[in-house]
């Protein structure tokens, strides 16, 4: 999200070398997730945990779609400057304010996807917690470590 503001930020956008590594870095971010996403799905999760992934997924699809149409946006508008189209050119004006109110769409979708993450992360923390708390302290001997 932060590259994706970065280019809708007209200070950023124009300097080809930063506009470039921001595209660059949100592609290698798209895949470094896909990877750990896979890696994750493998897991095994406790029934709490697979409720609130499979609520996360459906979100986070939400979400990726917005995005998506966020980057459409940018991706036309780099090709317009690439061709030297300036920022008064309607062309460009065109997909500028479309990337603007796509990030904006995307930031209220993202709002709702990083909630659902959070609650993922907490009943997934708080197993863990209570999986370490069984080792340090067996069932038998609890009260005496405690």
């Amino acid at each position: 999200m932060s590259c994706e503001r970065g280019l809708n930020l007209e200070n950023i956008f124009k300097e080809k070398s930063l506009r470039n590594d921001l595209f660059k870095s949100v592609t290698e971010s798209w895949s470094k997730l896909d990877k750990y996403w896979v890696d994750y799905e493998k897991l095994p999760k406790g029934e709490d945990e697979k409720k609130l992934w499979n609520e996360f997924v459906v979100k986070f699809g939400a979400w990726k779609m917005k995005h998506a149409a966020v980057m459409e946006a940018l991706h036309n508008k780099q090709k317009l400057a690439e061709a030297g189209a300036g920022e008064k050119d309607a062309n460009f004006q065109k997909w500028d304010k479309a990337a603007n109110q796509a990030e904006l769409d995307a930031r209220e979708s993202l709002q709702a996807t990083t909630s659902g993450l959070d609650k993922l992360v907490y009943v997934i923390a708080t197993q863990a917690m209570s999986s370490a708390e069984k080792t340090v302290c067996p069932r038998p001997r609890r009260r005496q470590c405690l």
